[in-house]
């Protein structure tokens, strides 16, 4: 009978925080099905995307920074030179 009670309570230990998790997680959703939040978390994501790939940050992506504003013509504004024009 031990072994039975301790196997329903580590069974329940995991149902539990799980399932309320579920629940939130589920009820979160829902909430943000709404339009509003859709546009003000997808301009959240992109804030984040450009302010982890500005010229600054040690990030993957900041090396083609310099090549953008090449392409943009903002290379001359900001004094850079790229590597081929310096040969």
């Amino acid at each position: 009978m031990r072994v039975v009670t301790g196997g329903l309570l580590f069974v329940l230990g995991f149902a539990v925080p799980f399932s309320l998790l579920g629940l939130l997680g589920g009820s979160l959703s829902a909430t943000l099905q709404s339009r509003g939040w859709q546009i003000a978390l997808g301009l959240l994501v992109a804030a984040l995307g450009m302010f982890a790939s500005a010229p600054g940050q040690s990030h993957m992506f900041s090396v083609f920074i310099p090549l953008l504003s090449v392409d943009l013509g903002l290379a001359a504004r900001s004094g850079y030179v790229s590597a081929a024009a310096r040969f």
